[in-house]
C-alpha cells in the first residue's frame, strides 16, 4: 500500500481540510519520489566508459568554459568582438576544446601502441 494504514484512516476519519490535504499531498509525493529514486537509474553528468579520455583537466576547463557562457547569456548573447562577455567565452571555449583534441589524440595514440604491442605478442606466439 502506499501509505501507511493507520496515516490513511488519520486522513479517513478526519474532516478534511487544508492542512490536511496538504499533508496528504506532502506525503504521496514523498512516497513517489522515495519509489522513482529505488526504480529508475541515476544519470551521471560524464560517463567514463563513453569517454575513456576525460580527466581531471578537462572537467576544469569545461567549468570554466561553462561559467563564462553563462555570464555571456547574462549579458544577453552578444555576438561583437568588442564585448569583452563575448572575447572571455570564446577564449575559453578554444581553450577547452584544443585541450580536448589534444587528450583524444593521446589517447588514439596509446590505444594505437597497445594494439601494436599485442599483434607483435600475437605474432611470436604463433
Amino acid at each position: 500500500m502506499l501509505l501507511n494504514d493507520d496515516l490513511l484512516s488519520v486522513y479517513l476519519n478526519d474532516e478534511l481540510t487544508t492542512e490536511c490535504i496538504d499533508n496528504l499531498y506532502h506525503d504521496v509525493c514523498m512516497k513517489l519520489v522515495g519509489v522513482a529514486n529505488m526504480v529508475f537509474p541515476v544519470i551521471r553528468k560524464r560517463r567514463t566508459f563513453s569517454k575513456p579520455h576525460w580527466c581531471d583537466e578537462l572537467t576544469t576547463l569545461h567549468v570554466v568554459m561553462e561559467t563564462s557562457r553563462a555570464a555571456w547569456c547574462r549579458a544577453g548573447r552578444p555576438r561583437v568582438y568588442s564585448t569583452v562577455e563575448y572575447t572571455e567565452y570564446k577564449e575559453k571555449k578554444a581553450v577547452f576544446w584544443t585541450a580536448h583534441r589534444r587528450h583524444i589524440e593521446q589517447f588514439m595514440d596509446t590505444l594505437d601502441q597497445d594494439l601494436e604491442k599485442a599483434a607483435l605478442s600475437n605474432n611470436a606466439d604463433f
